[in-house]
């Protein structure tokens, strides 16, 4: 994923190391202005996709598509108040590509309902400089968190200092898909360039795409690429994911080989 905010595999992590919903969205989500508020007022609806939902049934229908029901009670309780906060921010008419919800006719179980009531009573969310903050959310970090600037613009970097990035996920480490490899043909990646960025790459393709610049998140020859050339058009590493490789690999924190048929 983005990698920004807060990362639910790190946040079940740090749930059964015994931290409490509000350690794990302070960890994630700090800065010397960033609070936690509670008692606030919720809609009866939210929007999502055009459509409109009972805000106790969309809560608990995100939070089940997003996280499932077996993370630990105090990860999913976190959830919560990242997703309800995220729609606070967007005054509660959110675009499909905000979260996930469940299917359909499909039913939320009742612990789901249960961390959503639990939470409903508190009314938590979070604030920064007396505001709602905007708190996304991803599967999974590098281990550690990017800056918000380094996905979606530096011009956001200067409103949103909670999502700096550099946040460590310990966590994430230990899952199963923490590393994976793409591979792709040379004609493949030459018609996918042609296709989406609309360039005719010749020559050798080990100087068809490079990166320019990365934020280290893993180490200094790797990180989350916030610049890369592909063809000759300067993009960022998120739109390299998500427009030239379109999501054929699951995050812009990425290392880029060529490897030359063998003659």
């Amino acid at each position: 994923g983005h990698g920004v905010g807060m990362s639910q595999e790190g946040a079940d992590y740090l749930a059964r190391q015994g931290w409490t919903w509000a350690e794990i969205l302070a960890h994630y989500y700090y800065n010397q202005n960033t609070s936690i508020v509670t008692n606030d007022t919720y809609p009866e609806t939210v929007s999502y996709a055009g459509n409109k939902y009972n805000t106790r049934d969309f809560l608990a229908s995100a939070l089940e598509a997003e996280m499932g029901t077996a993370a630990h009670a105090e990860a999913l309780k976190a959830q919560v108040v990242a997703i309800y906060t995220f729609a606070k921010y967007y005054s509660f008419d959110l675009s499909a590509d905000a979260c996930a919800i469940l299917g359909s006719g499909v039913t939320p179980a009742q612990s789901s309902y249960q961390i959503v009531d639990e939470m409903m009573k508190i009314a938590p969310y979070i604030s920064y400089a007396g505001s709602c903050a905007m708190t996304p959310f991803h599967a999974m970090s590098a281990g550690m968190t990017t800056a918000y600037y380094n996905v979606w613009g530096r011009e956001y970097s200067a409103d949103l200092p909670y999502l700096g990035g550099a946040r460590k996920s310990y966590g994430d480490y230990l899952e199963d898909e923490y590393s994976t490899t793409y591979s792709i043909s040379s004609e493949d990646m030459k018609a996918l360039i042609k296709t989406t960025v609309g360039v005719d790459v010749t020559g050798d393709p080990a100087t068809w795409i490079t990166v320019l610049s990365h934020d280290s998140a893993i180490d200094s020859t790797i990180g989350y690429v916030s610049s890369i050339n592909v063809g000759g058009k300067i993009m960022t590493g998120n739109d390299f994911r998500t427009k030239v490789m379109q999501g054929r690999i699951r995050s812009h924190c990425f290392v880029l080989t060529y490897t030359p048929d063998v003659q």
